[in-house]
């Protein structure tokens, strides 16, 4: 909670320890809010930047990339699916 309230808004709520702010700003590096308020979050290694879907709208892009891709398997839907999104679990959720 206080992680995203410091990604969209820039500051820290109130009443947030020295210790959770060293936190914060450390992984705030690697998330950013893109167009329309969506967040993203920017691969370490590669740079490359993957939106991350709120969980009520991962299975409505799971099943838009399954119909794209013609039905194709969990492995095949997993690969398509983290090539532009991440969350923790998408490999479960394929």
């Amino acid at each position: 909670m206080d992680l995203m309230y410091f990604v969209y808004n820039g500051e820290f709520m109130e009443g947030t320890t020295e210790d959770a702010k060293e936190r914060i700003v450390k992984t705030a590096r690697w998330l950013k809010v893109g167009a329309m308020g969506k967040l993203h979050v920017i691969e370490r290694r590669s740079g490359r930047i993957r939106e991350v879907p709120v969980i009520g709208d991962r299975d409505a892009v799971l099943r838009k990339l399954h119909r794209m891709s013609v039905y194709c398997s969990g492995d095949r839907l997993y690969r398509l699916a983290k090539n532009s999104y991440f969350w923790r679990g998408m490999r479960a959720d394929c």
